[in-house]
């Protein structure tokens, strides 16, 4: 469990830094968007670290922003879209790294 709090750690915080260097740089939009990656790592963190059923989560957490991408993709809500695939895929990546732990 330490190797799996440290990634989340590790990717929570490479998502601020990158967050910071694109806000610095005028693009508040990107930023935005990496601080939102950076926000589901750091949920998985906490909720590993409180020793809670991490395999559960990662199956209860994303169903409301699978339902939120469908809404999205009906009114073609882009920055909503961008938004729900982002932490989708840091979900992927989340998994990615426990299927091969």
């Amino acid at each position: 469990m330490e190797g799996f709090i440290n990634y989340l750690q590790r990717e929570k915080m490479q998502s601020l830094g990158q967050a910071q260097t694109l806000a610095n740089d005028n693009r508040q939009d990107e930023a935005i968007m990496a601080k939102i990656r950076a926000n589901v790592f750091g949920i998985f963190e906490t909720t590993a670290k409180g020793g809670h059923n991490v395999q559960k989560l990662l199956e209860v957490i994303p169903k409301p922003w699978e339902e939120s991408l469908e809404q999205a993709k009906a009114t073609n809500d882009h920055i909503k879209i961008t938004q729900e695939q982002i932490k989708l895929q840091a979900i992927a990546e989340i998994k990615a790294f426990l299927a091969k732990e």
